[in-house]
């Protein structure tokens, strides 16, 4: 009984067909970054992904530390120059800082999927943000460490 032997250049074809195929389907819509869809491997955009929580971790520690300290500055001077206190000024710093503290959290744990460019929550209201919530569009989960 004799092996079956495709040819290469009909592999090679049936290949480049593929290729082509996952391009027209999976397209990220920027021309100059490759398609995501024929990409096996995605510790690169997870590395990106895990930064930007980083970073988002780190400005909302600076901001906790900082901005109720620029209130209070600013509201000692306001009440020394003005020679009244400035109730008004410490409402809105405290409104300014829980706004603040809503924004960075919700803007630095919300990503991309790197497969589909579908947007994903960090957390839904079933579970805790330590657990990964998979992308709504193709399932693909966060890993839990960074790569």
């Amino acid at each position: 009984m004799a092996a079956y032997s495709a040819s290469p250049k009909l592999i090679w074809s049936i290949d480049r067909a593929l290729v082509r195929f996952a391009q027209s389907q999976h397209t990220s819509g920027d021309l100059f970054r490759p398609s995501l869809a024929i990409m096996s491997d995605y510790d690169v955009q997870w590395r990106a992904i895990f930064s930007r929580q980083t970073r988002g971790t780190i400005f909302l520690l600076l901001h906790i530390l900082l901005v109720p300290v620029g209130v209070y500055l600013v509201g000692w001077f306001l009440a020394r120059t003005s020679g009244k206190d400035p109730v008004w000024f410490y409402v809105a710093g405290f409104a300014y800082f829980i706004f603040g503290l809503i924004h960075i959290v919700v803007r630095y744990n919300a990503f991309r999927c790197p497969r589909c460019n579908g947007k994903v929550k960090a957390w839904n209201r079933y579970n805790s943000p330590s657990i990964p919530v998979p992308c709504p569009k193709c399932g693909l989960v966060r890993p839990l460490i960074s790569p």
